[in-house]
C-alpha cells in the first residue's frame, strides 16, 4: 500500500490487533468476519469514521425543566391549616446531569384559652379551601413604539394578592435566572370567571433580547411563576454556523422574535437553488440544521442565504 492510499477500513483481529487497510488491501475479506471466539480468529471490520465526532452534540442537548407545586388549606375562626408540596426537576445541558428537590411544608394556626385547650378543625367541605390562580395565558408583545404590552388571562382567583411583571434584560441574565420587578398590579380579589390583565414596559432604551415573566404571590405568601416569553429587539447573539468545512451537516445558531419565519436557502456554485427550508422563531436561541449529505450534493462551495423579519444573512458553505 503507498503512502498517498487513504485508509478507509479499521480491521480488529489482525495480526497487530487494530489496522488501517484501503479499500484495494487484499486483507480486507468481509468473508472472514467474525466475532465468536469459538469459531476462530476475531475479524471484525468497521469502517473509519473520517469526518471525527462533533463531542459537543453528542454529550449535549436541550433539556426540560420541571418545577411543580401543589398546596391546600383551610379552617375556621379557630383554627387553620395550610400543606404545600413540591417537585422540582432540572435536567443539566450535559447528559446525564440533573437536579431534583421534592420538598413539603406543613403549617397550623390555633386559638387557645389557655396553653391546656386547643381547637383543630378538620378541614370539611365548607371550609375556605386556598387554590393557586388558573392562569390561561401570558403574552408579551413589542408594541410599534417599542414598549412591550404584556397581558395575562386567568379563568378564576381564590386568595390572589398580586401579579409582579419581571424582566431579564439579555441573554447573560437570563442564563444567571436574573430578573427584576417592572411593576406590580394587584388582583381584583377573588372570582370564578376570566379575567384580563395588561401592564406596558415603557422602558426606554431597550435593546438586545427581553425575558418577560409574571410571578403570582397569593396572600399566605406562596409565590408561582408563568412561563417565561422572549421579545427580541436587536440580535444580540452572533448567527454563525458550525461545523463549517463540514462533511455534510451544517448547524445554523439563530435568533429570532417569537413566531417570526426564519426562510433558508441553499446555492451551488453557478447560482442554482438546490435546497429550501423554513422554520418559524420562538425567541429564544436556536439550533437549525442544513444536510448536505449524499452524493447529489457534490463536494465544494455553497451559499447560505436566511431571510427573516425583512432582514437576510449570508453565509458561505464548504463541503469537503
Amino acid at each position: 500500500m503507498s503512502g498517498e492510499e487513504r485508509l478507509d477500513y479499521l480491521v480488529v483481529g489482525a495480526e497487530n490487533g487494530l489496522s488501517g487497510l484501503s479499500p484495494s488491501d487484499p486483507r480486507l475479506n468481509p468473508a472472514l468476519y467474525n466475532t465468536n471466539f469459538d469459531k476462530g480468529p476475531i475479524y471484525q471490520v468497521i469502517k473509519a469514521n473520517k469526518a471525527g465526532t462533533n463531542w459537543y452534540d453528542e454529550m449535549t442537548a436541550s433539556r426540560p425543566i420541571q418545577n411543580h407545586t401543589l398546596g391546600f388549606g383551610g379552617g375556621s375562626d379557630n383554627a387553620k391549616y395550610y400543606a404545600s408540596f413540591s417537585f422540582y426537576d432540572e435536567r443539566g445541558p450535559v447528559i446525564n446531569t440533573y437536579v431534583r428537590k421534592l420538598g413539603a411544608h406543613i403549617s397550623t394556626e390555633f386559638k387557645v384559652k389557655d396553653f391546656s385547650e386547643f381547637w383543630l378543625n378538620n378541614g370539611g367541605p365548607n371550609n375556605n379551601l386556598t387554590l393557586p390562580v388558573e392562569l390561561t395565558s401570558f403574552t408579551a408583545t413589542k408594541q410599534s413604539n417599542l414598549d412591550v404590552l404584556t397581558e395575562w388571562m386567568v379563568a378564576s382567583e381564590l386568595n390572589t394578592d398580586k401579579y409582579e411583571v419581571q424582566v431579564s434584560r439579555g441573554n447573560a441574565d437570563y442564563r444567571a435566572n436574573k430578573f427584576v420587578t417592572l411593576g406590580t398590579i394587584s388582583s381584583t380579589g377573588n372570582s370564578t370567571t376570566s379575567k384580563t390583565y395588561q401592564f406596558t414596559d415603557g422602558e426606554n432604551n431597550k435593546s438586545g433580547v427581553r425575558y418577560y415573566r409574571l410571578k403570582i404571590t397569593d396572600h399566605d405568601g406562596r409565590v408561582t411563576y408563568s412561563g417565561i416569553r422572549p421579545v427580541v429587539f436587536d440580535e444580540e447573539i452572533k448567527w454563525h454556523i458550525y461545523p463549517n468545512p463540514s462533511s455534510g451537516i451544517f448547524n445554523l445558531v439563530y435568533q429570532a422574535s417569537d413566531g417570526e419565519a426564519v426562510g433558508l436557502k441553499v446555492y451551488d456554485i453557478n447560482g442554482r437553488q438546490v435546497k429550501q427550508s423554513i422554520y418559524t422563531a420562538n425567541g429564544f436561541v436556536q439550533k437549525a440544521e442544513i444536510n448536505l449529505g449524499g452524493n447529489h450534493f457534490v463536494p465544494g462551495m455553497y451559499m447560505l442565504e436566511v431571510t427573516t423579519g425583512g432582514q437576510k444573512h449570508i453565509f458561505r458553505l464548504l463541503k469537503q
